[in-house]
């Protein structure tokens, strides 16, 4: 009887260990020292006496365990959090839909980032402007209804894709000759984008980390609508001196962006 008890009694200090780690626990809950003495009351006052003192001997040991276990769950708990692989830096979402234009643009012209190739450089403009434009204050339409912005408005979108870009400072640089993509309306000071829409993909963030030098890198994953994976890149991120504008919709701006 006495083992029976004492095996019922570990298997219960145990189920309660195999949850210590993912939640809180009350040490008072799990006492088989309290359940032992009030069935072996009935015994005689030697076997009680020393079954008593085998579960005091159990208790101990296990309630050791026990608190090893909450320790290490909440160390590992801590460093995940330390260490969470999904979190992006503070007011760095909208990055995704950069990256997402990048990632798009790539697979479907099949080109790398390249900030010096002048049809990178306005085609992933132009995917980003026709994919996100409309959340600018200014965004407005030509007269043909494509998405239009102003200067500094595109610089404010170009300053995000190519850190290598100076918004504050420079000019735009000059449309490809047989770009037809994005047109510019020079009486009136509008970038037209004509390109498609985003209506069968999507991009998450799989993983970031932060780099020494103070740079993101972040896993962007680009999926279509039934969440098939089409690619994944791995984009590096800094914060963005662009002030054009004043009211920035992007605070960082693409280092590199590779093929993973």
């Amino acid at each position: 009887m006495k083992k029976q008890l004492l095996i019922f009694a570990l298997a219960g200090v145990c189920a309660a260990g195999v949850f210590a780690g993912c939640g809180k626990s009350d040490k008072g809950d799990i006492s088989p020292l309290k359940e032992t003495k009030s069935v072996n009351e009935t015994t005689t006052g030697t076997t009680q006496t020393e079954s008593v003192k085998e579960d005091e001997e159990t208790l101990a040991e296990q309630t050791e365990v026990l608190s090893e276990t909450k320790e290490t769950g909440e160390e590992i708990t801590a460093m995940s959090e330390k260490n969470d692989p999904s979190a992006l830096p503070g007011e760095s979402e909208s990055m995704i839909e950069v990256g997402h234009a990048l990632a798009l643009f790539s697979a479907e012209a099949g080109m790398v980032y390249d900030y010096n190739n002048s049809e990178f450089f306005w085609g992933a403009l132009s995917y980003l402007m026709s994919g996100y434009g409309m959340q600018s204050p200014a965004a407005g339409a030509d007269a043909e209804g494509n998405l239009a912005l102003s200067t500094p408005y595109v610089k404010e979108f170009v300053s995000a894709m190519f850190s290598e870009f100076d918004g504050n400072n420079s000019e735009l640089p000059e449309l490809p000759g047989a770009f037809s993509v994005v047109s510019y309306d020079a009486e009136n000071d509008l970038y037209s984008s004509k390109a498609p829409g985003f209506g069968t993909t999507k991009a998450k963030s799989d993983n970031c980390v932060k780099n020494d030098d103070g740079t993101y890198t972040i896993d962007v994953v680009l999926l279509t609508d039934a969440d098939e994976e089409v690619g994944r890149w791995k984009m590096t991120i800094k914060d963005s001196t662009f002030n054009g504008t004043g009211h920035p919709l992007f605070n960082y701006t693409v280092v590199s962006f590779v093929k993973d």
